[in-house]
């Protein structure tokens, strides 16, 4: 009778027993005031991140090595802000800007490429590597005929080939840079190919 009153006593306790406890909702109004507080200053960095990639194309494109130094400098900073909020860097990603638009691009390459990698878990340096990859990947594009890059219509297929040429460009500017990983190498120089190898 005593082993019957314990199970049965065992039995109410796990029957009171509630496996998971309600969680508490999140009130939107808090994630989107969140939110809004963090957009000015990721706005801030995204458009010096741009411009640094700007001002590197703009030395490219006149002859100088690639100003990695500034890429690194905007990639570390992105860094940071992702990981202390990485849904405002995010939020700015899925705008559309006229003006600056391939260094927009690069920046938001980079944003997605880093928390991508951070949600992956990834190290500091994996991270931060994928950044620098995305800033730097289209680098090549600085010695393109500029009305290739701005035509509106589609390209003939000379214009097409020329633009293509950017990758291989992108790839031997940066490798005559000291230093850089095999991972932002890697990404620049395939960062077309699709998975049955063309692009």
């Amino acid at each position: 009778k005593q082993m019957e009153s314990d199970l049965d006593a065992q039995i109410r306790a796990l029957e009171d027993f509630d496996e998971d406890p309600p969680l508490e909702e999140e009130d939107p109004t808090d994630r989107i005031a969140a939110l809004e507080q963090g957009l000015p200053a990721a706005a801030s960095l995204r458009d010096m991140a741009s411009k640094a990639v700007s001002q590197a194309m703009d030395i490219i494109s006149k002859g100088g090595a690639v100003p990695v130094t500034s890429i690194q400098a905007a990639a570390e900073k992105m860094f940071q802000s992702i990981n202390s909020d990485p849904e405002a860097m995010l939020s700015l990603t899925m705008l559309k800007q006229k003006d600056g638009q391939a260094y927009i691009h690069s920046t938001n390459v980079s944003t997605l490429l880093m928390v991508m990698a951070k949600t992956a878990g990834m190290s500091r340096s994996q991270v931060l590597d994928y950044g620098l990859a995305g800033l730097l990947h289209d680098v090549g594009k600085a010695k393109t005929p500029r009305q290739i890059l701005m035509k509106k219509k589609a390209l003939d297929k000379e214009e097409k080939l020329l633009y293509e040429h950017h990758v291989t460009i992108t790839n031997e500017l940066l490798s005559n840079v000291y230093g850089l990983s095999q991972t932002v190498l890697d990404a620049a120089s395939q960062h077309h190919e699709r998975l049955d190898g063309q692009g």
